[in-house]
């Protein structure tokens, strides 16, 4: 090859290279551009989350957020730190220790909506640079905001475990009355996770039943009820243990469903308890005495023993 053609190839080859390998389009999740305005109601946004308010439309409109797409999961974001922070807000095992972890909280978020080195623009600032600048800000308070989001998230969690603890106490002390503000929350969030604690003491569950029965809330009625028997349905019958946490819970049931009228005509659960009966009661069928169910049962009628001759 003469040197004329190997300086030519020399030539061509790098604009093949760009040719095959084109530089690819700047990521658009790397954009942002914000107006004052902007920043102005993200600060605002921060500080009503703080105050357990949270805001009822997008905090910034469509075209800002087309402008900076890494901005669009902020809103449900701080949705979700006002809502904890009004759990924290009217619910707790100590007003005190609540009180202090919510304040703590709120100086967080309200010194984030004060952080200069986001919320601040310098003047004159060549605009490519301060779109550059502002990217790294957007990260930098979506990051601070996710810290603080499972933070909250975990103080919360922990804040529910304690409450079904203190709700248990209290039912086995028969102190009904002093659980009513934390046994609303529970039963409307951790339903579940109380039951599964209420079942093990058959007489803690029998007072939780009598404590729903007294509130004549049908829908929480309903949905104790049925917690008790998907629980009961999920037990295993080669355990022991866990037969005896069966038969009990089922007696429970049948007691608080005969005098009821909170979960008076609950038709699909009775046809689960029937079924149920047969598992945990299968000997009992036809029986006298039912001796096994009636040694378990802690109201003054009948229907407990009536339910096992019939379809134990």
């Amino acid at each position: 090859m003469s040197p004329s053609k190997k300086i030519l190839v020399l030539l061509l080859f790098p604009i093949l290279l760009v040719s095959s390998h084109p530089i690819p389009a700047e990521d658009p999740a790397k954009q942002c551009n914000l107006s004052e305005d902007d920043l102005t109601k993200l600060k605002a946004a921060i500080s009503s989350a703080s105050s357990a308010k949270a805001a009822n439309e997008d905090i910034l409109p469509s075209t800002t957020l087309a402008a900076c797409p890494m901005l669009k999961n902020f809103t449900e974001m701080l949705k979700t730190v006002a809502t904890d922070m009004e759990v924290l807000k009217t619910q707790g095992v100590s007003n005190m220790e609540v009180q202090l972890l919510r304040e703590s909280f709120e100086e967080k978020l309200n010194d984030l909506a004060k952080n200069k080195d986001i919320f601040e623009r310098q003047a004159n600032q060549d605009t490519s640079k301060a779109e550059g600048e502002m990217v790294e800000k957007i990260n930098k308070l979506q990051l601070e905001m996710a810290k603080l989001q499972e933070e909250i998230e975990e103080q919360t969690k922990q804040m529910y475990v304690d409450m079904i603890e203190y709700i248990f106490e209290r039912l086995k002390m028969n102190d009904t009355e002093a659980i009513d503000s934390y046994a609303q929350i529970v039963m409307k969030t951790k339903m579940h996770e109380l039951i599964m604690k209420l079942k093990t003491d058959r007489l803690v569950l029998w007072e939780m039943v009598k404590y729903v029965e007294g509130k004549k809330n049908k829908w929480v009625g309903r949905k104790v009820l049925n917690t008790i028997l998907d629980q009961v349905n999920k037990l295993k019958l080669y355990k022991p243990e866990e037969v005896e946490i069966g038969k009990n819970s089922l007696v429970v049931v049948w007691c608080w469903k005969f005098n009821s009228e909170t979960v008076y005509g609950t038709t699909d659960e009775d046809q689960k308890s029937f079924h149920l009966a047969k598992l945990f009661f299968p000997k009992e069928k036809g029986c006298k005495e039912c001796a096994d169910v009636k040694s378990r049962t802690m109201c003054n009628n009948d229907y407990p023993k009536v339910m096992v001759k019939a379809f134990g």
